[in-house]
């Protein structure tokens, strides 16, 4: 199964067009020193500018479901203008906690899994429908933040069951491979 999230975030194109003007208005004012700052505050408005439009407005992102042996493997295809690929890779079996993500989340998965790093795959800057999925690895964990909908979300539960059922204590698949 396959989703991509939609762009409904119309803030963030108001957050650069101020930085944009901002970087007008602090380039043309001031003398001496104060040229000198506004300057660099105006090269800093461009600069930040510049990188919410390559983050939010020309990258896309294309979330992943695939099965593969019994269990299922999720994906993040993430684009930028049309070059791009594969940029997160788990086997759902991995998956310790999917839940929605809110204010705080952060704060209380660090208090519970200690060591984590964090990787933000959503398309919107404020919407607020977005999951977070952790995965287990040898010495840490992974936390995606992503935005998927009802059935990409209600897929990935039902997936997670799967591959809790494919696999026994060990971690050793318990599902015969036919390839």
């Amino acid at each position: 199964m396959k989703y991509s999230p939609k762009r409904t975030d119309n803030a963030i194109r108001a957050i650069y067009a101020a930085l944009l003007i901002m970087t007008v208005i602090f380039a043309g004012t001031g003398s001496g020193v104060a040229k000198a700052i506004l300057s660099s505050l105006a090269l800093i408005s461009l600069t930040a500018s510049i990188y919410l439009f390559i983050r939010y407005d020309m990258t896309s992102y294309i979330y992943m479901l695939n099965e593969r042996n019994g269990g299922y493997d999720f994906y993040i295809d993430k684009y930028v203008g049309k070059r791009g690929g594969y940029v997160c890779f788990y086997p759902i079996s991995d998956s310790v906690t999917f839940e929605k993500y809110e204010k705080g989340t952060k704060k209380a998965l660090r208090q519970k899994y200690g060591n984590i790093r964090f990787y933000n795959y959503s398309q919107n800057i404020i919407k607020a429908d977005k999951s977070i999925i952790v995965f287990a690895n040898t010495n840490y964990f992974d936390a995606v933040i992503f935005e998927p909908d009802k059935d990409f979300s209600d897929m990935i539960r039902k997936a997670a069951e799967v591959s809790v059922k494919s696999t026994d204590e060990n971690g050793e698949s318990t599902q015969n491979s036919e390839n």
